[in-house]
Parts: structure tokens; sequence; C-alpha cells
């Protein structure tokens, strides 16, 4: 059970990707991960929160905790913690953390599953 999905900001006539999001099922954890945001694109109104929110929102769905690991120095940590992911492990090169589901308010979305 691996989801990957593509980020795209709103713009007519055509959406234009900026980024990938994914989560796979692992053991007894919903495992977030290859969160890349690649081309900037502010003016679009889109970001990489949001899509975080949509997908989390999604994962809670499979009824797991919400999980991911992420280096020690990188600048995302402090996004993470932002966005309601608390240091749960410290490991020597990386932080394991979990979403806070008790603090985290999913957001509506419509699942439409193309062929």
């Amino acid at each position: 059970k691996d989801f990957m999905f593509m980020v795209e900001a709103p713009r007519t006539p055509a959406p234009r990707p900026f980024g990938c999001i994914g989560f796979r099922l692992i053991e007894d954890v919903v495992d977030v991960y290859n969160v890349i945001r690649g081309e900037d694109v502010r003016g679009d109104d889109a970001k990489m929160s949001d899509a975080l929110a949509l997908m989390c929102s999604y994962a809670l769905t499979f009824g797991r905790d919400i999980t991911l690991k992420v280096l020690r120095d990188n600048p995302a940590v402090s996004w993470y913690e932002r966005f309601l992911f608390v240091r749960v492990e410290e490991r020597p090169d990386h932080y394991f953390m979990r979403l806070d589901t008790q603090r985290f308010v999913p957001i509506r979305y419509n699942l439409e599953v193309l062929a």
C-alpha cells in the first residue's frame, strides 16, 4: 500500500505541478515520505502545507498513527512541528515524528480515482 500524489498549483488553463508527497502503510503506521517541493510557485496560492493537510486527512481513514522520519539537520523539522507533528524519538541522524491527531483538524475532500 503505497500512495504518491503530485502537488499542483491551481492555474488556468491547466494546473501546474510543483511537488510530490506520499505515504505508505508500513506495519501499524502511515509513513509519510517523499515530501518534495520542486519549483517555487509564489503567487499561485499553492502550498505544500495544504497538500500535507489534505494527504493527512485522507491518511486518517486508515486508522493508524501518521508518522515520518526527518533528518535532524533538515530545515523542514520546524515546518513539520508547525504542522502538528511532534518528535517521538531522537536518533543520531533523524527524528521520528507523529502527527498530533488530537490537535489536527482534518479538511474535507472529495476522492476521485482515475483509472
